[in-house]
């Protein structure tokens, strides 16, 4: 699934966040791919955050091949952090972070 594709699914699914989605003083980001999202699915994660502050958090969960379902969550959990997003280094230092609190 290519960014584009993962946005518009994002944008479908709710038109106030499309909208924002769209200003370009709002910030759209890719998290990346986390597992165990919803069941045992893995989901590919998208935060928007619109220019005068308004955050929506979506998680496109992966049914089955080319089929996906976009819903909005209330928080990222950086331990299911699999990998990709806009910028995978900081992402990898979250999960890596989250991940020495839990080992101790």
């Amino acid at each position: 699934m290519t960014r584009n594709e993962l946005l518009n699914l994002v944008r479908g699914q709710c038109p106030g966040c499309g909208r924002a989605m769209d200003d370009p003083r709002s910030s759209v980001e890719v998290l990346g791919l986390f597992s165990n999202m919803r069941g045992s699915s893995p989901a590919w994660l998208v935060e928007v955050v619109h220019r005068l502050g308004k955050r929506w958090i979506f998680a496109v969960v992966i049914n089955d091949v080319r089929s996906y379902t976009a819903c909005e969550i209330g928080s990222v959990d950086w331990s299911k952090w699999v990998s990709g997003g806009d910028k995978p280094e900081v992402y990898k230092e979250k999960h890596d972070a989250v991940a020495t609190i839990s080992a101790k």
